[in-house]
């Protein structure tokens, strides 16, 4: 789904935001699951803190899913602040 997103943004897609918001929901419902999910909670700080905010992206999102990380796993925690 992540990749469906790219795609489409790269290409110019009209759909590039919302297949962006499925890419995030999956990520969410990955920590419905397991909420200790480290690399979901990476990708999610990656979408909210790369993309505009016309396509989902949210800095200070991205801040709070670093700081939810970085209370149970400080090294991705720090790799996830850094970004």
């Amino acid at each position: 789904r992540l990749f469906d997103a790219f795609i489409s943004m790269m290409t110019g897609g009209q759909d590039a935001g919302q297949k962006t918001q499925v890419a995030c929901d999956a990520f969410r419902k990955v920590l419905e699951l397991d909420p200790k999910c480290s690399p979901a909670r990476l990708y999610l700080v990656d979408v909210y803190a790369v993309l505009p905010p016309e396509m989902g992206g949210d800095r200070d999102k991205a801040g709070q899913v670093a700081d939810e990380l970085m209370a149970y796993d400080p090294i991705c925690g720090t790799v996830a602040r850094a970004r």
